[in-house]
């Protein structure tokens, strides 16, 4: 299966956050599942993120692509996602 997104599509997607020391983090999503809500702390190391869970047996996550872009100096700490990262 092909799953693609043109960069105009993509772009009216895009948002932005804050880290917490005060750096803009955008992002833009291609296609599936986004990897967190616009709204989310998913950039401050120090807010409670959810658990994560392993696929039940057969389950299968679609995959998913988007663009993070960022400020000089701008962190994003450790984190996992929900579907296979490469």
């Amino acid at each position: 299966m092909i799953v693609a997104t043109d960069a105009a599509t993509a772009a009216a997607t895009r948002f932005a956050r804050q880290t917490p020391s005060g750096s803009t983090i955008w992002r833009s999503n291609y296609f599936g599942p986004s990897p967190s809500p616009e709204g989310s702390a998913s950039v401050d190391p120090t807010a409670d993120a959810p658990a994560y869970v392993d696929p039940a047996p057969g389950e299968r996550r679609p995959p998913q692509a988007f663009l993070v872009q960022q400020e000089p100096g701008a962190v994003v700490h450790p984190h996992f996602h929900y579907v296979d990262q490469f």
